[in-house]
């Protein structure tokens, strides 16, 4: 690690001989070589990329990826949904949303209820 930190600082990226070919495992090593049997830099950046949410056990926070992000970063604040309610409900584009709930709860009991006796 610090000589990767050195390489960073120096050459602003990464040299062949600071990343570790001991991290992939030996079944994956042979995709990250070039020609030159050296490791091909942005094959093994992509190789971390993807070994990140598994080393994390799912404790990886990114804000512009719905897989990872924990369920309430989405809320909104209580003042801002009473300010927007209605705009923010047709932003979601969802009929189920924008319909009252007076008529679309006995209708999807009704459907439910279909689906039940069916079979």
């Amino acid at each position: 690690m610090d000589q990767a930190q050195l390489d960073l600082t120096a050459n602003h990226k990464l040299s062949g001989s600071c990343l570790d070919r001991r991290l992939p495992p030996k079944h994956t090593r042979s995709s990250l070589l070039n020609k030159d049997e050296f490791i091909h830099n942005v094959r093994y950046e992509w190789f971390l990329y993807l070994r990140i949410p598994d080393r994390l056990h799912g404790q990886l926070l990114l804000s512009d990826v719905i897989k990872y992000r924990v369920f309430d970063a989405d809320y909104v604040s209580t003042q801002r949904w009473k300010r927007e309610k209605k705009t923010l409900v047709e932003a979601t584009r969802q009929p189920k949303l924008m319909a009252e709930p007076s008529i679309l709860i006995p209708k999807m009991a009704n459907e439910l209820s279909l689906r039940l006796h069916e079979g």
